[in-house]
């Protein structure tokens, strides 16, 4: 590894860290939160995390949501009888099933049966501090995904993806330690929609007549709202409408919906299950929709929506989206009627500039890559750091050869592992050079930060694991790396040289406060920058 050269990049090995995820989903829940835990799943499994989740055999919970899409899945068994609100229990606790110690004890022992467990993430309103707390000694962190703030939390991680969110209103509800993500730049969704944001946008701003409208009113739809959206729609009269409704299989209205729409005169197609909602999404003009995730999902990619609240918690959300001008909020579930629905479509069909404006103020309001913010706060918190020791050569030698490190060297010639034990043994030995392995969840090895010391200066060389990147961990790192350091050699002063065309690590640099200096020529004609604090 070359002295002197800053990259972002490597390869890794070590035990995996777990994260068990415990939501429920079921004809009252919806399942919403069970659908955010999954996608926040997802992409912890492709950054090679262990995935479980931990649900209880509710009605309309389906295993093959969890099971179909590979992550581990442990049931609790289904409830006897329906459990009552006592004055000290959340307001949703009938969600629960059971009672919330009874769950506690059954959820700890499927954690005990999974050994070491390295995150706890919690999407359940019926569930609260003392559930929270009852699990502690099992796991070694905990998040919390709320929107209500209406309980206490024992967590080290919270969670709140709405607009109301805000630290005034959690800071009274956990520890003084615990980490607050906010607002909707958290929202969890697929990365399909980030993906077909700036698209998206764009057709939106091509429209001239809405011909293709979305029917989605959640998984479930216990109040069949779907129902009337349908009759809203057909007393516009407007037979050149195609109409598309997505349901989950288990709703429980999901037959009758399917025949009025085969005894239709408009063209409706249902569908279930779907696995492509943004592309879905795309390719209609505007959407009948509840709240939940799927209001950051439309806002992402800019589909302008009628909605109706389906729960109590959506009303607040809902309403300020409306007054942001970030959908049409047309009232709730109980008070809807056909004639509503037709007469908020009719504002859209009638003034195609509140349509595009509507588009327009959704793309800005939520980005759709929240997913990968919460996944990067979740390393932050896992990460560790200890002194390289003999047994990392190898994984030093692999970090070195990466493509993109030796792209970035001062010399990008391949290196020899003979010439490497060498350097590195030099390295170990050198009282004025500090090797530092960085750790997740204390086992996996997912990068390094190297200080070679002359005088007062320190010179910066660090690298990351190529599965570990664009997750934000090298600003953390180097932050930490340096804080270690100074309780090292108190006096010291870092510098870093990175070259020219190395972008990635002069954002780093410059992110944490480092100040770029004089440009130079290395002795290979390679430009390169000084970056100092």
């Amino acid at each position: 590894m070359e002295t002197g050269r800053a990259d972002v990049s490597g390869a890794a090995g070590g035990k995996i860290v777990r994260v068990v995820f415990r939501a429920d989903a079921s004809i009252q829940i919806g399942t919403g939160h069970a659908m955010r835990c999954l996608t926040l799943a997802d992409a912890l499994r492709e950054r090679g995390f262990e995935t479980v989740f931990i649900c209880r055999k509710l009605d309309g919970f389906s295993a093959k949501m969890v099971t179909n899409r590979r992550h581990d899945l442990r049931l609790l068994p289904a409830p006897k009888k329906t459990i009552q609100v006592l004055p000290n229990n959340p307001v949703h606790a009938p969600w629960l099933g059971v009672p919330w110690e009874q769950d506690a004890e059954q959820t700890s022992d499927i954690l005990q049966s999974l050994g070491s467990v390295d995150w706890l993430v919690v999407d359940h309103y019926a569930l609260d501090f003392r559930w929270e707390g009852r699990l502690r000694s099992r796991v070694q962190k905990i998040m919390v995904v709320d929107d209500l703030a209406d309980r206490r939390h024992d967590c080290d991680l919270l969670v709140d993806q709405t607009l109301a969110a805000s630290e005034e209103r959690y800071r009274s509800l956990v520890h003084e330690e615990c980490d607050l993500l906010l607002g909707p730049r958290y929202a969890m969704l697929r990365p399909e929609f980030a993906q077909n944001r700036d698209a998206a946008l764009e057709k939106r701003k091509q429209t001239t007549s809405i011909r293709k409208i979305l029917v989605a009113m959640g998984g479930t739809d216990p109040f069949n709202v779907t129902e009337r959206s349908l009759q809203g729609i057909e007393l516009l009269g407007n037979k050149e409408l195609e109409v598309t409704v997505v349901l989950g299989s288990s709703a429980p209205h999901l037959k009758a919906i399917t025949e009025k729409a085969q005894k239709s005169k408009l063209r409706i197609f249902v569908l279930t299950d779907v696995q492509d909602m943004a592309e879905i999404m795309v390719d209609h003009d505007l959407c009948i929709g509840s709240g939940g995730m799927t209001s950051w999902e439309r806002c992402v990619l800019g589909l302008p929506s009628l909605t109706i609240t389906l729960a109590d918690n959506q009303e607040p959300v809902l309403r300020e989206l409306d007054s942001l001008g970030g959908t049409k909020h047309i009232g709730t579930f109980d008070s809807i009627e056909p004639v509503d629905v037709r007469d908020g479509m009719l504002e859209f069909f009638e003034n195609i500039p509140s349509f595009h404006g509507m588009a327009v103020t959704g793309h800005e309001i939520c980005d759709g890559r929240g997913t990968g913010r919460i996944v990067s706060s979740i390393y932050a918190s896992s990460l560790s750091l200890r002194p390289a020791t003999s047994d990392d050569c190898h994984i030093y030698w692999e970090w070195a050869n990466d493509p993109t490190v030796r792209e970035q060297a001062f010399s990008q010639e391949f290196i020899p592992y003979a010439k490497h034990i060498v350097w590195f043994q030099n390295k170990l030995s050198n009282p004025d050079s500090f090797l530092f392995v960085w750790l997740l969840g204390n086992r996996t090895k997912i990068g390094q930060v190297r200080f070679d010391c002359e005088n007062s200066e320190a010179l910066i060389d660090i690298s990351i694991d190529k599965k570990y990147r664009g997750y934000g961990l090298g600003n953390v790192i180097l932050i930490k790396s340096i804080y270690h350091m100074l309780l090292i050699r108190k006096d010291i002063k870092f510098k870093a040289c990175v070259l020219k065309n190395n972008i990635v690590s002069q954002k780093i640099f410059t992110d944490i406060g480092f100040i770029k200096k004089n440009e130079s020529i290395y002795k290979n004609n390679f430009k390169y920058f000084d970056y100092i604090m």
